[in-house]
């Protein structure tokens, strides 16, 4: 009997040739251990079956187990050879990626605390040039003036800036000084560096509160003519002092007192007693930081 063998493993052959296609990496090189294992199995299977068979069958059947087995073992074992290439391939890669990692951490950090080192030498640099900056300015500053500097130049202002009639009651009050024959009786209550400065009130001629305010302040501030007698001078005092402080409001007092009961007179006295207090009270603390 004879058996075309090329017809039955043809099938064998092309599926072989099929998974060789499909896999490269499997089917470049077979391995021969596994035909040498399934060739084996073949033949121990081959004798159990010969005993009452054709020789032909047996051998066919044989053969079969051969190529079967081993192509069966090929793709069992051999299919995990390209997994684990792959897997070594994977962490070869991951391992690379993990040191490049480090590596780069490790020099962002080395140019951070490279930045950080330049920014605080900049901080330290800026401080040092403000600290110099001030000590400069410091010994550029004036002397603080002394409290006589300030006195003298708050005096300064208020006579230099007195207003136009303070100077004509002064002009008018010294040609009345000049003009009376009788000088013994001129200075008193009612001649006083007050009135010699413009200051009258009452209803008819008497100043708004405003004027009588810049005169009593410029009465404080201003040196008392020349022409006054020496006594009368010494008595108020010199400018911006205590003694002249306390000789206004006194004067204005005794204004009011001497006129108190007298009739039409009520306007005057009340503008005496209003001009002392608010003289008192606006002027006490400045007179005591300059004593």
């Amino acid at each position: 009997m004879h058996i075309n063998l090329d017809k039955f493993f043809k099938p064998f052959g092309k599926g072989i040739e099929m998974t060789n296609k499909n896999n490269d990496i499997q089917a470049k090189t077979s391995s021969p251990i596994w035909w040498l294992v399934s060739a084996m199995a073949g033949v121990f299977i081959g004798s159990k079956l010969i005993t009452g068979m054709e020789t032909a069958p047996t051998v066919l059947i044989s053969l079969s187990i051969v190529f079967i087995l081993g192509w069966a073992l090929q793709k069992i074992f051999e299919v995990n050879i390209p997994v684990s290439d792959e897997a070594k391939e994977k962490e070869n890669r991951q391992r690379i990626e993990s040191i490049n990692k480090k590596k780069k951490a490790i020099e962002e950090k080395k140019r951070q605390d490279d930045y950080n080192k330049h920014h605080k030498k900049l901080e330290i640099s800026k401080k040092n040039k403000k600290k110099k900056a001030l000590i400069k300015k410091k010994k550029q500053a004036p002397k603080e003036k002394s409290s006589q500097d300030e006195l003298n130049e708050y005096l300064t202002s208020i006579r230099i800036n007195k207003p136009g009639y303070i100077l004509k009651a002064q002009i008018e009050f010294e040609r009345d000084y000049k003009s009376t024959e009788n000088l013994s009786d001129f200075f008193g209550v009612d001649r006083s560096p007050l009135s010699c400065f413009g200051y009258v009130v009452g209803k008819t001629r008497g100043r708004s509160a405003e004027d009588r305010k810049d005169i009593l302040e410029y009465s404080l501030c201003a040196q008392i003519p020349d022409y006054f007698p020496k006594d009368y001078i010494n008595d108020w005092g010199n400018p911006f002092t205590l003694k002249r402080y306390n000789k206004i409001i006194s004067h204005l007092t005794a204004l009011a007192d001497l006129r108190e009961n007298r009739k039409n007179l009520e306007v005057a006295v009340s503008h005496w007693r209003t001009d002392a207090a608010w003289f008192s009270k606006s002027f006490y603390e400045k007179v005591i930081k300059f004593t």
